[in-house]
């Protein structure tokens, strides 16, 4: 299966098609405990990838594919390293669950998954996450009240930040 995996992924990337994805997805449901967890990361990447071209590309029913995808990256453990989240996949899986308005499952996430995140990095990454869980559930003064204690120390927090005080305000 190993191999049929990669043959999947070869021609996902060379025809860039749905029944490519569908057929590597059906293997890493039945097989993806098999694989040596840093293969199955990789698979697990070129399906969310092949999903985030289709999302660029107008079509939002992936949403709801890339969210299935993180659901069972996060059961398989593949979104781990070292026990932690990485902070970018833990906000991608944010908004995306907030895209498909999944709030209640999104609220649960941004907690149960908090303290999975690098110390370094977690305060910063659950203010963001969790005032853009508020602003999507129109709870915009808690939105801006959570926005407040991120520090704008990386360049991304800081243009997400901003936008989405922006948007806050002009809600309010």
């Amino acid at each position: 299966e190993f191999v049929q995996a990669y043959l999947s992924v070869y021609k996902l990337l060379k025809e860039k098609s749905e029944q490519h994805y569908l057929a590597l997805k059906k293997i890493i449901d039945a097989h993806g405990y098999y694989f040596e967890d840093k293969n199955l990361s990789e698979l697990f990447a070129y399906a969310r990838n092949f999903c985030v071209s289709k999302i660029n590309a107008g079509q939002q029913n992936y949403y709801n594919e890339i969210f299935d995808l993180y659901e069972r990256g996060l059961k398989k453990r593949v979104l781990f390293l070292n026990n932690e989240i990485n902070e970018r996949n833990y906000k991608n899986i944010v908004t995306t669950a907030l895209r498909i308005k999944k709030y209640d499952w999104t609220f649960d996430f941004i907690n149960e998954y908090r303290y999975r995140l690098n110390k370094s990095v977690r305060e910063n990454a659950y203010n963001y996450n969790i005032a853009n869980y508020f602003f999507h559930t129109k709870a915009y003064d808690k939105a801006l009240r959570s926005l407040q204690k991120v520090q704008l120390t990386d360049l991304f927090y800081g243009l997400d930040v901003r936008s989405l005080m922006l948007k806050c305000y002009f809600e309010l």
